[in-house]
């Protein structure tokens, strides 16, 4: 009879990571940026709290296009971050999203304080540029195998990961 389970070992224990990372990921990210938006949405059009600015608020619309912006903006990353890149992964690859999602919902927290929402959202940025700076460390050569072309694809991965790294600290 074969067994159910294949035995635990160090390969076996990798391949399992690297499968679940996709979902793991994606899942944990989905969570973080839905209580971004439902926060935003809640700061924008919840008439009754005198803290809210209106989304027609001329001062108030910049900050909520950027907030809402940069929600969009980390969905997008982390949709194509999980279908590319694949590794068993550590402390820093949890650490990461959560620092995003911290700063981000710190920054719409404060829409109505501009000193500490250009200071959180520059937080957030950090954060975001540390995360791109992770998947420039753990992206190898390997993750490419099998497709044609596969050193140039690689140079196209880590050269847009490059620019998204210096757009995050600029």
């Amino acid at each position: 009879m074969k067994p159910i389970y294949k035995p635990l070992s160090g390969v076996t224990l990798s391949e399992r990571m690297e499968e679940s990372f996709p979902s793991t990921y994606l899942n944990s990210i989905s969570i973080i940026q839905g209580v971004a938006l439902g926060l935003l949405c809640e700061r924008v059009f919840k008439p009754d709290n005198k803290e809210v600015f209106l989304l027609f608020d001329p001062k108030a619309l910049p900050y909520i296009l950027i907030s809402f912006t940069s929600i969009i903006c980390v969905l997008y990353e982390y949709n194509w971050f999980v279908g590319v890149y694949r590794w068993s992964p550590k402390p820093l690859d949890t650490i990461c999203p959560i620092l995003i999602g911290f700063f981000e919902i710190g920054a719409i927290l404060n829409l109505e304080h501009p000193i500490n929402y250009w200071f959180l959202n520059s937080l957030f940025c950090f954060s975001g540029s540390i995360g791109f700076l992770n998947t420039h460390i753990n992206t190898k050569m390997k993750m490419f195998e099998g497709i044609k072309n596969k050193k140039l694809l690689f140079n196209d991965f880590i050269k847009n990961n490059k620019i998204s790294f210096n757009i995050c600290i600029l």
